[in-house]
Formats: structure tokens, C-alpha cells, sequence
């Protein structure tokens, strides 16, 4: 996940203009932000930026199954039937 600090950015809208998947939107302040739902994480706004203003930002894992576990320990997910679309399947595995 990308931010862009606003304390060093200059609004040249670089970052926009290069923004494969529209992500970046100018706020009625001329401040831009990533909007995180539609950012691909491709990074080439980071690397456009000529003030170094994009920093990249680990996402917090706020699920508490999944705090503390190493990408090698099987998770499982149990979901409503109702809130999964894909595979007909009630117990996922989820790797992260």
C-alpha cells in the first residue's frame, strides 16, 4: 500500500498522470491521495515522484487468526455461505 506525504509533495501530479489504474485523485485542497481500494501496489508513482513524497506502507493485519503466523502455517477461513461468491466451498485455506 502507497501514501503520499502531503508535507513533501509538490502537486506537480506526476504520479497521477502515470497511475495505470486511476488510483490517485486530486482533493478540493490540491493535496492528492491513493485511493487504497483501486491501487495495484505496481509502485510506478513511487518511482515517478520527483520529491520522493510516495511511501510505501505495510498494511495493518487487524485479524486477530492471522497476527503471529509465519507464511508457512495453515490458516483457515470460515466464511458465510452468503459473503463468498467463488468457489462453492465453505472452509478456505489462506496463505499469506
Amino acid at each position: 500500500m502507497f501514501v503520499i506525504n502531503n508535507e513533501i509533495c509538490s502537486q506537480c501530479g506526476e504520479c497521477q498522470d502515470i497511475c495505470p489504474c486511476g488510483a490517485i485523485e486530486q482533493q478540493p485542497d490540491d493535496s492528492f491521495k491513493i485511493d487504497a481500494e483501486m491501487c495495484s501496489d505496481c509502485a510506478a508513482c513511487q518511482s515517478v515522484c520527483p520529491f520522493e513524497a510516495i511511501e510505501e506502507k505495510e498494511d495493518d493485519i487487524s485479524c486477530p487468526i492471522l497476527k503471529g503466523k509465519n507464511s508457512f502455517e495453515k490458516t483457515y477461513a470460515y466464511l458465510h455461505p452468503m459473503e463468498f461468491t467463488g468457489y462453492a466451498k465453505e472452509e478456505l485455506y489462506v496463505y499469506h
